[in-house]
């Protein structure tokens, strides 16, 4: 059974009638039209994916922004785009005006099977309602991802993620993949959003954005993950080492692949709001110019040290050092590039 989403907001009402309407023998109910992710991180734009489908019109690059995804680099290690996020997931949906609820994880010694039998009757009310839902490691590795159907028969979900589904195809994956989720971390309750309740203050939301990305930028806090430049810094001593280095795809080719695609769309945020704030366009243009470097050298960076062949060579060390030199030069070019995108939007503030 499909139901085809509208293109404006439509009632909660209407939804349901489509979808009693729309009956057929088929086990699998899915949302047609749930947009795929745009930018490829994990907590925010799957947001931007359901407010999509509810009609609001926010562009990819601008809920980075208000969301301080944008500007956000920590660690280096694979957890820290889910776990250095500059305001809290619920608290962000409230900000954007909607209701939510988060579906508390299992207590400890709760049938976790029984768990996950409540909560997907929750998640398919949701879906038949035309509602897709946020799931916690429902088709990626544990990030949040868009539930926008599910399939009774195959006993599946399906929907979108930062890397699967993200084509014309949905993903699909076993419904109780979310269980999995434990390997790596905790269990994390599902989070439906509801209705719209309140306004958006978009200057107060992109002022505090811009604000809280030089705090972050320049924060000396010593402790795990380590945020902004601390983090440039860490990762370039690791590739500054007199032996050469091999690649590691967790701390060096996911997250790369995660803030290559978030400082573009800081770039692209900054160029968004500037005629808002025409006392401060130049400078805000200055530093959309940086994010763009940043965003380029860490493009390079994750092709340098994953190419994309099916080629599988065993560098030797000369080829090691040489790659290691190079990973060096580009990493330095995103942290200085970085430093000088921050101190454009800290004199575009001050403006």
């Amino acid at each position: 059974m499909e139901i085809n989403r509208r293109e404006a907001i439509i009632s909660l009402a209407a939804l349901a009638a489509n979808v009693s309407a729309a009956d057929t023998k088929s086990a699998a109910v899915i949302i047609k039209g749930v947009d795929r992710y745009r930018v490829c991180e994990p907590m925010y734009e799957g947001i931007r994916v359901i407010l999509a489908s509810r009609g609001e019109k926010y562009s990819p690059a601008y809920i980075q922004g208000i969301s301080g995804a944008a500007f956000r680099i920590a660690g280096p290690c694979p957890c820290a785009p889910t776990c250095a996020g500059a305001i809290p997931f619920d608290e962000f949906i409230r900000l954007l005006g909607y209701e939510n609820e988060t579906i508390l994880s299992p207590k400890k010694n709760e049938d976790e099977k029984k768990w996950l039998a409540a909560t997907l009757l929750r998640i398919h009310d949701e879906v038949k309602a035309g509602r897709p839902v946020l799931v916690f490691h429902a088709f990626t590795s544990a990030e949040w991802d868009v539930v926008c159907g599910f399939d009774l028969d195959k006993k599946q979900l399906i929907g979108r993620g930062s890397y699967k589904g993200d084509g014309k195809d949905y993903a699909r994956e076993d419904e109780a993949r979310m269980l999995t989720a434990k390997e790596i971390c905790d269990i994390i309750g599902p989070t439906l959003i509801g209705k719209k309740t309140g306004s958006f203050d978009a200057h107060t939301a992109e002022m505090n954005a811009l604000k809280e990305a030089v705090r972050y930028a320049r924060s000396t806090a010593q402790k795990y993950p380590y945020p902004g430049i601390q983090c440039y810094n860490l990762w370039i001593d690791q590739w500054r080492k007199p032996e050469p280095r091999k690649p590691d795809w967790l701390s060096d080719g996911y997250t790369s692949g995660v803030y290559r695609s978030t400082q573009k769309a800081a770039a692209d945020f900054l160029r968004e709001i500037k005629p808002r704030l025409p006392e401060a366009s130049s400078k805000l243009e200055l530093a959309a110019k940086q994010f763009a470097i940043v965003a380029k050298a860490l493009d390079d960076f994750h092709v340098l040290l994953f190419p994309k062949t099916n080629a599988k060579i065993t560098p030797n060390e000369a080829t090691l050092r040489e790659q290691s030199k190079k990973a060096l030069t580009l990493l330095s070019t995103a942290r200085n590039a970085y430093n000088k995108g921050i101190d454009g939007i800290e004199e575009a503030i001050k403006a």
